[in-house]
């Protein structure tokens, strides 16, 4: 059984600072975490349906790391990101900020 409070998907779709029993190198992901779903039976099918997304600039980068998105920045991370809420969204962008400094840290 998975105990939601120390799932890493919890603290990464959430706001604040994670907290210190997380091991840095635990985050694999901008959102969620994909740890348990890449080892469960159920998903050995949906797995396979993964793809990748369109390639984030080293110019975008730069603007979601100082955390203040415009307009452009938004829609053009919505369209590339297909609508990922916390990078579309003005009020939830301050946690796909903070999710991408840590991996970038890592």
């Amino acid at each position: 059984m998975i105990d939601a409070g120390k799932c890493l998907t919890l603290y990464n779709e959430i706001e604040g600072e994670f907290p210190k029993w997380i091991d840095p190198n635990a985050h694999n992901a901008l959102m969620g975490c994909m740890k348990c779903q890449l080892h469960c039976p159920a998903n050995r099918e949906v797995i396979k349906l993964t793809g990748r997304l369109e390639d984030v600039t080293e110019e975008e980068t730069k603007k979601i790391l100082k955390g203040k998105p415009d307009k452009k920045l938004l829609d053009s991370l919505s369209n590339k990101l297909r609508n990922f809420y916390p990078a579309s969204s003005k009020d939830s962008f301050p946690i796909f900020t903070r999710n991408l400094r840590v991996l970038l840290n890592r």
